[in-house]
């Protein structure tokens, strides 16, 4: 896709191997329109990287294309979905990098992307949720690099390829695994409500079992009856 070519709706624009496609899609429940990419050959759809999260598009004539600032409208350039889900804006006479949505990362992260925090100059690369599975806007939550000194590894992930994580809108992280035409779940984290912070608020205690239940510690009484029943009390 370049300026002279741009993606219609309808359309969409493959990675050479065929693993990755870039087009346009409808949330569930919406009629909203947005750019997006997502893995060709498994289902349901999982779409991995939005292009306009803050801005849906609303007109059927809209396409997308590239722009200087480096969303998908630019007056110079070419684009290039390679296999590794990367979205590559090309400059067509320097044949250089302008840029890539590795580095633009949403709610999920696939192998060759990556978090990141530049200590020397303040800049983070994190994962940040939809507001709602049907709303890829930006939500509250975010998966991040907390720098800790002298911090070593303390849990790794190995076979990495062909999976992805995902941040969802509840705040919960999610790794999934290739199966072919499908996906396997490996992983949730927080595993438990009660593993979230502040579940039951101050001075509160979460009782592990299958249906979590907050009480108040020895000396304490909720504030409230009833918002301790909604969950959402202290």
């Amino acid at each position: 896709m370049n300026t002279s070519s741009p993606l219609s709706i309808g359309q969409t624009l493959s990675s050479p191997g065929g693993f990755y496609e870039l087009g346009f899609f409808t949330p569930n429940n919406t009629r909203n329109l947005y750019v997006g990419i997502w893995f060709k050959k498994i289902v349901p759809r999982v779409v991995v990287w939005v292009a306009n999260r803050d801005t849906l598009v609303t007109n059927s004539p809209a396409n997308p294309n590239i722009s200087i600032n480096g969303s998908l409208i630019l007056l110079d350039g070419e684009q290039d979905l390679q296999d590794t889900e990367n979205l590559v804006v090309i400059d067509d006479v320097s044949r250089t990098t302008i840029w890539q949505s590795f580095k633009n990362i949403g709610d999920t992260m696939l192998p060759h992307s990556s978090l990141m925090y530049d200590l020397s100059h303040g800049k983070k690369r994190v994962l940040t949720s939809w507001k709602s599975n049907s709303n890829p806007s930006p939500g509250s939550l975010s998966l991040e690099i907390h720098h800790c000194t002298g911090s070593v590894s303390y849990y790794m992930i190995r076979n990495f390829n062909l999976s992805y994580i995902t941040l969802t809108s509840e705040g919960e992280m999610k790794i999934y695994w290739d199966q072919g035409k499908k996906w396997m779940h490996h992983l949730t984290e927080p595993e438990h409500p009660c593993d979230l912070y502040g579940t039951c608020g101050p001075f509160g205690l979460c009782v592990r079992s299958s249906t979590p239940k907050c009480i108040c510690m020895k000396g304490f009484v909720p504030k409230s009856d009833e918002e301790w029943k909604e969950g959402t009390g202290q």
